[in-house]
């Protein structure tokens, strides 16, 4: 065919310098010279921005190849089975293929016939005026009235519209999509027809391929005309469940024309639809990007400025001017408040936030996510505030908001300088970095009720009770659980939301779980226990024994009576049989028990100890359990030890004992391993 028209003049990609040398490279003689083809082509004659350089030769490709390698050009074999080359110069990509015709369709894989006829190439082609070839002096070569067709509107398909289909379902979309970006109507009755014909294909198509003609379709202006059809077509039902509105991706349009705005697909996307997209494939952020804007309220036209600042400082910009479109294009008629919105969110200006982590550190926050958690609490107090307070107040804040968000707890006893508990609860507050603090609070005689109650002032989550106030913490709780009624004895405290004393017994799990940890092949059953003392740690271990199912257990204390009183306490509904004795050498009774347990302070601080003769009498066979910790190995333990028998540490039962307390207060179960263990026989 002849030369219909030449280019009124030049578009700057065509004069490029690596475009001239590329056009050169492959012009030989004997060979018509290559021309420019489809879109390139198309968009420089309504003077559209220009992205792709599109190439065609009757050059085979392995005589490109060989014109690319003369002339020093990069090449990648993109499609080289259907004639495609990509060349690379100063990294800018032209894809240059070979004419032909196709043999055989079949979707995108054609097999294909190289030709140098340039009639029989444009034929393939879609669309009439994706069949418009220019060569480098402007000459426009077409074959199939395209450039008519191209001014006036009209996309057509090149034969017959249901024949081109069948070749290519993704052509439904690309006329869809070539509509929206050139067309006019009235539309091309026959190729709308055609798509009805074959939509129910569409699903057969990969998700990229639908996502990505549909999100450039959404990038025009006149994209709800395009969709208005695809909706009559059976297109749009094919790939999105639920309501389609097109009105209001009209209005959103409508309203981004007046900001002076651009396009956003993503934005459009959600106008036309917040239904399920199954056919789509969006990334991680355009998913992101369209949740945030489907999940967003309506912003109401009468918005204060100080209410759209605090949007843009806590969901961005972008996010921000995205949702007052969208508010927008469903409430149209105030479309001049919401132009004043979307100016106001423009011109804004958020001051930088003057905290950062290394201030939430310096106040003794241990790293981790509770530091960003934090700073998040001072930011929004500092956002509601207008952006206004300085870093002093700020600091304030912070300081505050440390404290309010600590759990606070702490171990109570008198003396109270030898526990271990905060090093313990520490280690695992670092562990799982929980904002949290436990701390000693010595408490002199006469002091605890007062000191129970100021806690709960504070705001304390709860306490441990160590020597000498179990039983009297017991008497001032408002509930008690099961374990520290029948034992008669509190040694953990929850301070409840309501200000509320939850009394709790841990120690006769603590004291059970360490033994069996201990010591594996222990059997309750075939046990002989001597208990000494009888204060309120005795009440939990003889309780703990009794559960067990120990059948004979012997209490000794210096003072008879309340051996006797303890001894009284848990005779009744049990089938072990208890004794109260003297604090005295019984010769016979220490032969022959199989379990010793020291449950008094004497060995504490390395004290006297125990002045009784127990362990020469002790048979070999024995378990020594000690509940003092501080020193680690007691001289009862190490004397029992050098004799050849098993001891228990305390520093076990202690570990136990507050695994249960530290999931009350912090609401995180613990784990006891070898790094804590080590840690804690480092501090003695």
């Amino acid at each position: 065919m002849a030369i219909t028209q030449r280019l009124n003049s030049f578009p700057a990609w065509m004069v490029y310098p690596e475009t001239l040398e590329l056009m050169k490279a492959l012009s030989i003689s004997g060979v018509d010279a290559p021309r420019f083809v489809g879109g390139c082509v198309r968009d420089s004659l309504v003077n559209r921005s220009v992205c792709d350089i599109d190439i065609a030769t009757p050059l085979k490709p392995e005589q490109m190849i060989d014109c690319l390698v003369k002339a020093n050009i990069k090449y990648v074999p993109t499609g080289i089975e259907h004639g495609t080359i990509t060349a690379i110069i100063n990294k800018m990509p032209f894809e240059i293929t070979t004419l032909r015709k196709d043999i055989e369709t079949d979707g995108r894989h054609a097999k294909v016939s190289f030709t140098d006829n340039w009639e029989e190439d444009a034929a393939r082609r879609d669309f009439t005026m994706n069949a418009l070839f220019c060569d480098i002096d402007g000459n426009i070569y077409d074959y199939f009235d395209g450039v008519s067709d191209l001014h006036n509107g009209i996309v057509k398909f090149i034969g017959s519209a249901e024949d081109r289909i069948k070749e290519d379902i993704l052509r439904i979309l690309r006329f869809f999509r070539f509509f929206a970006h050139y067309g006019r109507e009235p539309v091309d009755d026959t190729a709308l027809k055609a798509c009805s014909i074959f939509a129910n294909k569409i699903p057969n198509l990969s998700k990229e391929r639908i996502t990505n003609e549909f999100l450039r379709l959404l990038e025009s202006k006149q994209a709800p005309l395009s969709c208005k059809y695809m909706l009559e077509a059976g297109v749009m039902t094919e790939i999105i469940t639920g309501d389609v509105s097109v009105d209001k991706l009209e209005s959103l349009i409508a309203l981004e024309q007046i900001c002076y705005t651009s396009h956003d697909n993503i934005r459009s996307l959600v106008a036309l639809s917040c239904g399920d997209i199954p056919l789509f494939r969006l990334s991680k952020a355009q998913k992101t990007h369209r949740n945030i804007l489907i999940n967003s309220k309506d912003i109401l036209p009468d918005t204060s400025e100080i209410d759209l600042r605090r949007m843009v400082h806590d969901l961005g910009r972008d996010i921000t001017l995205d949702m007052i479109l969208l508010s927008g294009a469903n409430n149209i008629e105030y479309k001049n408040d919401y132009k004043n919105l979307y100016q106001m969110a423009t011109a804004c200006r958020i001051p930088k936030f003057q905290l950062i982590g290394g201030d939430v550190l310096a106040l003794g926050i241990g790293q981790g996510k509770q530091v960003g958690e934090i700073l998040k609490t001072v930011e929004k107090w500092w956002a509601d505030d207008n952006f206004t307070a300085g870093r002093t107040e700020c600091l304030m804040c912070l300081k505050e908001a440390v404290d309010n968000k600590t759990i606070k707890a702490g171990v109570i006893g008198w003396p109270i300088e030898h526990s271990l508990s905060p090093k313990l609860h520490g280690y695992w507050l670092e562990k799982y970095n929980i904002l949290g603090k436990y701390k000693k609070i010595p408490v002199p005689k006469g002091m605890l009720e007062e000191t129970l109650n100021n806690l709960r002032d504070k705001g304390y989550a709860g306490c441990n009770i160590t020597i000498p106030y179990k039983e009297d913490a017991f008497k001032l709780m408002d509930s008690l659980d099961d374990t520290a009624k029948a034992i008669g004895a509190v040694n953990t405290v929850v301070i409840d939301e309501n200000k509320k004393f939850h009394g709790i017994n841990t120690d006769a799990y603590g004291f059970i779980q360490n033994l069996y940890n201990t010591v594996p092949d222990w059997q309750a059953k075939d046990t002989k226990a001597i208990i000494l003392g009888a204060g309120g740690a005795s009440r939990a271990v003889l309780y703990a024994l009794i559960q067990s199912g120990v059948p004979e257990i012997y209490i000794l204390n210096r003072t008879l009576e309340k051996a006797q009183l303890l001894a009284e306490d848990f005779k009744i509904g049990n089938n072990c049989t208890i004794y109260a004795k003297e604090w005295s050498n019984d010769y016979d009774l220490f032969e022959s028990t199989s379990l010793l347990i020291n449950t008094t302070s004497l060995g504490m601080n390395n004290n006297s100890g125990i002045e009784l003769d127990i362990i020469s009498k002790l048979p070999k066979t024995a378990i020594v359990y000690d509940l003092v910790y501080t020193p680690l190995y007691t001289k009862l333990l190490k004397d029992a030890e050098d004799k050849g028998c098993k001891i228990v540490t305390g520093i076990g039962m202690l570990i136990n004992q507050a695994i249960p307390a530290f999931k009350k207060w912090f609401n995180k179960k613990p784990e006891i391993d070898n790094k804590l263990i080590g840690h804690l026989k480092n501090d003695k």
